[in-house]
């Protein structure tokens, strides 16, 4: 089955019959579409140069892969492997969380079994996603603890 990926960033509010955007700050935008085969829980945001980041599930052949894809120029990137493991977390609760700076460094979370529970990995990028480090385990507990829900914030320095 073939998963239709439409993005529309949108807030959209409509409070009267002429249907007027009354913040400013809000923007409608049409974006191309993305056809990705078995993809699932997507992810998407912008950064500050106004590259959008597209982060997904999909399975082939029996494993899990998280990927990323990033619209430059009106194209969608080739996808980026993050991980890819019959390990991996997929569901709609447990959800990557994805972070990027001011200065292009990013951050990638989501969840892992590790054969006793499960727990986050994380990968940095200091090119905006597009090259990652190795990912590793954020806590070195490993006793059947189950790790989860992570919240990212970009620091104020």
């Amino acid at each position: 089955m073939s998963f239709l990926f439409f993005c529309a960033l949108s807030l959209l509010q409509v409070a009267d019959p002429a249907a007027q955007i009354r913040n400013p700050k809000i923007t409608v935008e049409a974006l191309p579409q993305l056809t990705i085969e078995s993809a699932m829980y997507p992810g998407l945001v912008r950064d500050n140069n106004g590259v959008l980041h597209v982060w997904y599930f999909r399975e082939a052949d029996g494993i899990k892969r998280l990927e990323m894809r990033r619209l430059v120029d009106g194209e969608f990137t080739a996808p980026t492997l993050i991980s890819a493991s019959d390990k991996l977390m997929v569901n709609w609760a447990d959800n990557p969380r994805f972070v990027i700076g001011k200065d292009g460094s990013s951050m990638i979370t989501w969840l892992e079994s590790n054969g006793r529970g499960y727990g986050v990995k994380y990968a940095f990028s200091r090119e905006g996603g597009s090259a990652l480090t190795e990912p590793r385990w954020l806590h070195q507990d490993q006793l059947g603890a189950e790790h989860g829900f992570v919240s990212l914030e970009i620091g104020r320095a």
